[in-house]
């Protein structure tokens, strides 16, 4: 189908997708973490991320014991969880979603705005773990002259194969056709957030192909984010701005019937949030890491999915 931009020609190409019989699965099959070895506050990464306050200070056996619970809980829900070491000077790696993705065959390397993250990308043991180990060919993006932060910058609806990509400093409109193929998707979504917000995944999730969680006033032309809404209809989610403030979006179906969130997101979780999620099947499970999201993301930063 292609990119589109108009939230027309989008509402028609995405009856056009869902018309098709074949179907990918929805959620990952297992996921991939980094500890927080190398955690620091990012000055590079709060020139443009607003959720990072670089006066706090971190508690770094804090931050071991909640990332341990994240993997522990992703293993209680039935996925294996592979953990890579973080690095000295690796500031933001525990949130590789941005910068390592997947698809059934395929390892994607994204390309990433801020220097630190750049080296980042180049970890040989990541890249040697799936196309060593595992086989799979790799698509690098982090040698092109774009900006492609993965799906930090895009949410994906797995099912459908449909890219929801929000355009900022970390994704402009040629890392967005990158992704496009890189993913091997049938439709993407491109549209600008506003300036405010740096990551699609802070303001828009696609959860197991079955619900949309997304906060509005994120996406700069209006007509987009109704667009979004009015395909999924009463299977979405909207968030009001102390729920997305607090991550509520950031969050991840780990199955088709479990949704992982923060526990500061759940903390805010209006009644009215609930019985949609809960409605369309999902249980809803947290787990403490506010230590981590002083880093400026959350829960579905922390992971990237493995097809």
């Amino acid at each position: 189908m292609g990119i589109v931009t108009e939230p027309n020609e989008f509402a028609d190409a995405f009856r056009a997708v869902q018309a098709k019989s074949h179907f990918k699965p929805a959620t990952m099959r297992a996921a991939l973490l980094v500890d927080p070895a190398g955690f620091h506050l990012s000055p590079q990464s709060a020139q443009d991320n607003r959720y990072i306050d670089l006066s706090v200070e971190l508690d770094r056996e804090r931050a071991f014991a909640q990332h341990s619970g994240v993997a522990r809980k992703i293993c209680e829900l039935g996925l294996p969880v592979v953990l890579f070491g973080g690095r000295r000077g690796l500031e933001d790696a525990i949130y590789p979603n941005n910068v390592y993705g997947t698809t059934a065959d395929r390892f994607i390397v994204g390309r990433m705005f801020h220097q630190v993250r750049q080296q980042e990308a180049n970890r040989e043991d990541v890249r040697d773990f799936f196309t060593g180990l595992l086989g799979r060919p790799l698509t690098d993006l982090s040698r092109e002259h774009a900006i492609a932060e993965l799906t930090g910058a895009m949410a994906i609806d797995r099912v459908l194969s449909i890219g929801y990509c929000g355009l900022s400093n970390r994704a402009d409109p040629e890392g967005a056709r990158l992704m496009y193929d890189a993913f091997d998707l049938e439709l993407m979504l491109q549209f600008e957030l506003v300036p405010e917000e740096y990551h699609t995944n802070i303001v828009l999730a696609i959860l197991a192909g079955k619900v949309c969680v997304i906060y509005k006033p994120a996406f700069a032309d209006p007509a987009v984010a109704e667009a979004i809404h009015e395909q999924y209809r009463t299977r979405t989610v909207v968030l009001n701005e102390a729920e997305k403030n607090h991550f509520a979006a950031n969050c991840i179906a780990i199955t088709e019937q479990d949704l992982l969130m923060s526990q500061t997101a759940i903390d805010v979780l209006r009644d009215e949030t609930r019985e949609v999620l809960e409605r369309c099947g999902f249980t809803i499970h947290g787990v403490a890491i506010d230590e981590l999201e002083k880093g400026g993301g959350s829960l579905r930063c922390l992971i990237a999915e493995i097809f």
